[in-house]
Formats: C-alpha cells, structure tokens, sequence
C-alpha cells in the first residue's frame, strides 16, 4: 500500500469516527475485521509445468488461414500462461476454453489468428463469450 493510500484511509477513519464519536483505532480496528471477512486472502495458485505446457500446446504455431503463418509462440508465453494461472486468477480448463473459442471462431470466419502473445495479453471475456 502506498503512502498516499494509508494517508487517504486514515483520513477517512477520522471523519467516520468524529461523525459516529469513535476513536480512529476502533474504526480501523472494525474496517480491518470486516475486509477480512468480505475479502479473506486467497492462498497463492500453484501451477503446474505440465498444465502450462498442455495451454501451450493448445494453441496452433501456424495460422492456416494466412498461409501457414508462424503465431509468434516462444518462452516468454509460457511464463505469460504461468502468471495467468497463478495471479491471473484464471483455470487450466478457463484458458483451454478460451483457446478453443479463439481457434474455432477465426476459423469458421476465415479470420487470421492472433499472434499467441497478443492473444494472451487480451484475453476474451470467458462469460460473455465474445472475442476481440
């Protein structure tokens, strides 16, 4: 958390507690506990290597649609697809859905696919199923 940001917090605690004749530390005290039971920490993601060669694989290196065009796929992609896993808050089974959605819509449409990074970068949104 920044400087700016406890600066913000402590002046807020300060004006809820003059208007409700609390001290500041009573009001953090009941802000802290509440975020702890809206926001509880969610435990790091662990992936594993072998998940993220599976989404690797997943997607062509060569676009058919464009003459067999190489997609760009290289090392910095699986630790894109490492980070997605972990802090990206997305699944093996989202980003494989995803994959699929992306190959078969730019096939069926005969649009060229994206390089893999790019498509990594701007991720569809998995609910509305709409792809960029």
């Amino acid at each position: 958390m920044t400087t700016f940001e406890r600066f913000v917090i402590l002046g807020l605690a300060s004006i809820h507690s003059e208007q409700n004749g609390l001290a500041v530390e009573e009001v953090l005290a009941k802000w802290i506990e509440t975020a702890e039971v809206m926001w509880p920490e969610t435990k790091t993601k662990r992936s594993s290597s072998a998940d993220v060669e599976e989404i690797y694989a997943a997607y062509p290196s060569k676009d058919a649609n464009n003459g067999g065009r190489p997609l760009g796929k290289g090392q910095k992609d699986k630790a894109t697809i490492k980070a997605l896993l972990t802090e990206g808050g997305y699944s093996k089974d989202e980003l494989l859905q995803l994959i699929k959605q992306e190959v078969t819509a730019r096939q069926d449409t005969g649009a060229y696919l994206r390089n893999f990074s790019t498509f990594l970068h701007n991720l569809p949104d998995l609910e509305d199923g709409t792809l960029l």
